[in-house]
Protein backbone atom coordinates (compact mmCIF):
# COMPACT_ATOMS: atom_id res chain seq x y z
CA UNK A 1 0.00 0.00 0.00
CA UNK A 2 1.52 3.33 -1.08
CA UNK A 3 1.49 6.22 1.34
CA UNK A 4 -0.14 9.35 -0.04
CA UNK A 5 0.99 12.91 0.47
CA UNK A 6 -1.44 13.37 3.32
CA UNK A 7 -1.25 11.61 6.67
CA UNK A 8 -4.97 10.68 6.69
CA UNK A 9 -4.85 9.07 3.25
CA UNK A 10 -1.83 7.03 4.33
CA UNK A 11 -3.49 5.97 7.58
CA UNK A 12 -6.69 4.90 5.82
CA UNK A 13 -4.74 3.02 3.15
CA UNK A 14 -2.57 1.25 5.71
CA UNK A 15 -5.57 0.06 7.74
CA UNK A 16 -7.67 -0.71 4.64
CA UNK A 17 -10.30 1.92 5.39
CA UNK A 18 -12.30 3.95 2.90
CA UNK A 19 -15.09 6.51 2.79
CA UNK A 20 -18.34 4.64 2.20
CA UNK A 21 -21.93 5.64 1.51
CA UNK A 22 -24.75 3.94 3.40
CA UNK A 23 -26.34 1.07 1.51
CA UNK A 24 -30.05 1.49 2.20
CA UNK A 25 -32.34 4.24 0.94
CA UNK A 26 -35.62 3.24 -0.59
CA UNK A 27 -38.48 5.37 -1.76
CA UNK A 28 -40.17 4.75 -5.07
CA UNK A 29 -42.71 6.92 -6.78
CA UNK A 30 -45.97 5.20 -7.72
CA UNK A 31 -46.22 3.98 -11.30
CA UNK A 32 -49.44 5.95 -11.84
CA UNK A 33 -48.02 9.24 -10.53
CA UNK A 34 -48.75 11.26 -13.71
CA UNK A 35 -52.31 9.94 -13.85
CA UNK A 36 -52.89 10.92 -10.19
CA UNK A 37 -51.48 14.39 -10.83
CA UNK A 38 -53.86 14.92 -13.76
CA UNK A 39 -56.84 13.67 -11.74
CA UNK A 40 -56.03 16.06 -8.91
CA UNK A 41 -55.59 19.02 -11.25
CA UNK A 42 -58.89 18.25 -12.98
CA UNK A 43 -60.62 18.03 -9.59
CA UNK A 44 -59.26 21.43 -8.53
CA UNK A 45 -60.11 23.12 -11.82
CA UNK A 46 -63.65 21.71 -11.73
CA UNK A 47 -64.22 22.98 -8.16
CA UNK A 48 -62.90 26.41 -9.10
CA UNK A 49 -65.42 26.67 -11.93
CA UNK A 50 -68.23 25.07 -9.90
CA UNK A 51 -67.93 27.48 -6.95
CA UNK A 52 -66.46 30.47 -8.82
CA UNK A 53 -63.36 30.70 -6.59
CA UNK A 54 -61.02 33.57 -7.38
CA UNK A 55 -57.32 32.74 -7.69
CA UNK A 56 -56.43 34.61 -4.50
CA UNK A 57 -58.46 32.04 -2.52
CA UNK A 58 -56.57 29.03 -3.89
CA UNK A 59 -53.46 27.95 -2.05
CA UNK A 60 -51.37 24.82 -2.14
CA UNK A 61 -49.65 23.90 1.10
CA UNK A 62 -47.43 20.99 1.99
CA UNK A 63 -45.70 20.13 5.22
CA UNK A 64 -43.11 17.55 5.99
CA UNK A 65 -41.66 16.31 9.24
CA UNK A 66 -37.88 16.52 9.60
CA UNK A 67 -35.69 15.28 12.39
CA UNK A 68 -32.85 16.98 14.21
CA UNK A 69 -30.96 13.68 13.93
CA UNK A 70 -29.44 14.03 10.46
CA UNK A 71 -26.43 11.75 10.27
CA UNK A 72 -23.98 12.05 7.40
CA UNK A 73 -24.44 9.78 4.39
CA UNK A 74 -20.73 8.97 4.41
CA UNK A 75 -18.77 7.05 7.03
CA UNK A 76 -15.39 5.36 7.32
CA UNK A 77 -15.61 1.58 7.00
CA UNK A 78 -13.32 -1.30 6.10
CA UNK A 79 -12.70 -1.54 2.37
CA UNK A 80 -14.89 -4.27 0.86
CA UNK A 81 -17.60 -4.23 3.55
CA UNK A 82 -20.95 -5.41 2.21
CA UNK A 83 -23.10 -3.40 4.63
CA UNK A 84 -22.43 0.05 5.99
CA UNK A 85 -24.15 1.25 9.15
CA UNK A 86 -24.55 4.92 9.95
CA UNK A 87 -24.64 5.76 13.65
CA UNK A 88 -27.08 8.42 14.80
CA UNK A 89 -27.05 10.94 17.62
CA UNK A 90 -29.84 9.18 19.49
CA UNK A 91 -32.27 12.10 19.07
CA UNK A 92 -34.38 10.33 16.49
CA UNK A 93 -37.67 11.42 18.10
CA UNK A 94 -36.91 15.16 18.16
CA UNK A 95 -38.62 16.62 15.10
CA UNK A 96 -39.69 19.85 13.47
CA UNK A 97 -42.11 20.62 10.65
CA UNK A 98 -41.26 22.49 7.47
CA UNK A 99 -44.17 24.10 5.60
CA UNK A 100 -44.14 25.26 1.99
CA UNK A 101 -47.07 27.04 0.41
CA UNK A 102 -47.86 28.90 -2.78
CA UNK A 103 -50.85 30.91 -3.90
CA UNK A 104 -52.50 30.51 -7.30
CA UNK A 105 -52.21 34.20 -8.07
Amino acid sequence: CKWGNKWLEGFMCCYKLSNRHHTTIAQRLPEDLIEKQHEFLNFILYRRIQYDYSLNLIENIDETLLTFDMPSNITVEETGSRTVSIHTTGHKKLNFTVVLSCMAD
